[in-house]
């Protein structure tokens, strides 16, 4: 990312020559395989964000995944502007699921407080006690088109001291030093309903 400037998509990593011997698919299984997935639009060509909190459940497949892999993660943080860019969908719940809800503006964003949220037959996200900041399911996105520029990047988040350095380092020679890194163990947690 450092080096392209940029969060990709889905559908431009396998392109990129920095990407070809490093990427790691977060996921086993893709969803845009299935029947159910939507292909009205490439929304392999958008990159998702989760809003306020991550992903949990994604995060904890994710992990579970690469257990036996040298890998670790980080948590990127963006001006929350970039949610008024051109071209940016909001889904109410994962994208890959066949009854997320997709929506522009105000309207799109709105929908993802909505009470409840479908995800999939019979299951459904409910706000509950989750706090005005929260989506009504932790798996909502922000669908952001192509490639989104890394000029929004206010703070980086990791788990370990150890991987605060090598952030730092990163973000040095890639001249972005006025990111902010954080330790933070706790975000990594997330809100899941």
């Amino acid at each position: 990312m450092l080096a392209e400037g940029g969060v990709l998509s889905r559908r431009a990593l396998p392109a990129n020559s920095y990407l070809e011997n490093v990427a790691y698919n977060n996921a086993k299984f893709r969803p845009e395989d299935s029947a159910y997935f939507d292909k009205s639009a490439d929304w392999l060509d958008y990159v998702n964000l989760s809003i306020s909190e991550i992903n949990r459940s994604f995060f904890d497949y994710s992990k579970n995944w690469h257990r036996n892999a040298d890998v670790w993660w980080l948590i990127l943080s963006f001006d929350a502007g970039i949610a008024s860019d051109p071209g940016v969908f909001f889904g109410t719940t994962n994208n890959k699921y066949e009854h997320c809800v997709r929506g522009e503006g105000e309207a799109g964003f709105a929908a993802l407080f909505a009470d409840p949220v479908r995800r999939r037959p019979g299951w459904v996200a409910r706000r509950l006690m989750r706090g005005p900041q929260l989506t009504t399911c932790q798996q909502a996105e922000v669908l952001y088109p192509s490639r989104l520029s890394l000029d929004g990047l206010k703070r980086v988040y990791v788990g370990e001291s150890d991987h605060y350095d090598v952030v730092r380092g990163w973000l040095r020679e890639f001249e972005k030093p006025e990111v902010e890194v954080v330790i933070e163990p706790n975000k990594f947690n997330g809100v899941p309903n």
